[in-house]
């Protein structure tokens, strides 16, 4: 990868590059071959709001001597590309066994409505993946690399999505954050819910077709959700069953919130109390200074002393 000095008419290389971020760059119509930087760890790709393909120019020139492309990419963020369609397949005629994407562990892709064609290499090293507002092609083409690694996933307005393949969740028991918001469709969580012994992190938001949330009653004996930190289900308005594992631990939730709303306005009495004392305080100590002063003058007065001595 370089980037041509027009004034001298040379090329400078950018092999060193670790992260890149393009930002509103609103008239960029085409990715350039960031595929051939050879340290790229993050790319952040944000506001190409004119950009309507990544093309297989992206991965950069495959030959038969290619054997990796994204060889330290860590770190991927599509965001903000509203006339995106395509994210083409590398072109590997003159090439075979070429690995893409080989330790990408994080994925965003975010404000991309419109992508409809998804390469099947993004790499089962993912970590984190996030998908919002964004149709469910993406998701459909990533999950066919059979993801076992996952500690973060985050659906958002994903609104042809319904189901969540079961194996998705018996196949990442590292998962320890799983975040659901504004998917409209979605009808009912898996069974597979049950075996995430390392959850610590379960939001449901703004699901209001979700009938059904994980029998895991199966899985108590091997310790399902016994992690489980925080678990928050909001404005499900279908929902219909709820696990009692999931009932109680929602109960214990709101019963520790209420303490702790208790607890807080019992404090705020205190502080409240504090800052009048604090106050009344202010306004006593000038008019004590003025009595101590005055009996002051008092005394040196009838011991027969002038206030102040005058100099000889």
């Amino acid at each position: 990868m370089a980037v041509e000095n027009v004034p001298q008419g040379c090329w400078v290389p950018l092999n060193k590059l670790v992260e890149i971020k393009l930002f509103k760059c609103s008239e960029c119509e085409e990715i350039p071959m960031f595929g051939q930087l050879p340290n790229l760890k993050s790319l952040w790709l944000e506001g190409l709001r004119n950009l309507k393909a990544i093309n297989s120019s992206f991965y950069g020139l495959v030959n038969e001597g290619t054997g990796i492309i994204f060889q330290a990419l860590e770190r991927l963020v599509l965001v903000e590309m509203p006339k995106l369609t395509k994210w083409a397949e590398v072109d590997s005629e003159g090439a075979s066994d070429v690995q893409v994407f080989p330790n990408l562990q994080h994925l965003e892709i975010s404000q991309c409505k419109q992508l409809m064609s998804f390469p099947n290499h993004t790499g089962s090293s993912i970590k984190s993946l996030i998908i919002m507002e964004t149709g469910s092609m993406p998701l459909t083409c990533i999950l066919k690399t059979k993801l076992k690694l996952l500690t973060e996933l985050c659906l958002e307005g994903i609104d042809d999505l319904e189901y969540l393949p079961d194996w998705l969740l018996r196949n990442n028991p590292n998962l320890l954050e799983l975040r659901i918001r504004m998917c409209s469709n979605l009808r009912e969580l898996p069974d597979g819910l049950g075996t995430l012994n390392s959850l610590e992190k379960l939001i449901i938001r703004d699901c209001p077709n979700l009938e059904r949330v994980a029998d895991i009653g199966a899985q108590q004996s091997q310790g399902s959700l016994a992690c489980l930190k925080i678990l928050e289900i909001c404005e499900c308005k279908a929902l219909m069953y709820l696990p009692c594992e999931m009932a109680e631990v929602q109960m214990e939730a709101r019963q520790f919130k209420r303490f702790a709303e208790e607890k807080m306005a019992h404090d705020q009495e205190k502080v409240l109390a504090l800052e009048d004392l604090l106050y009344k305080r202010e306004e006593i100590i000038p008019s004590l200074t003025c009595e101590i002063q005055a009996s002051q003058l008092r005394c040196i007065l009838l011991n027969g002393e002038l206030p102040f001595s005058s100099a000889t």
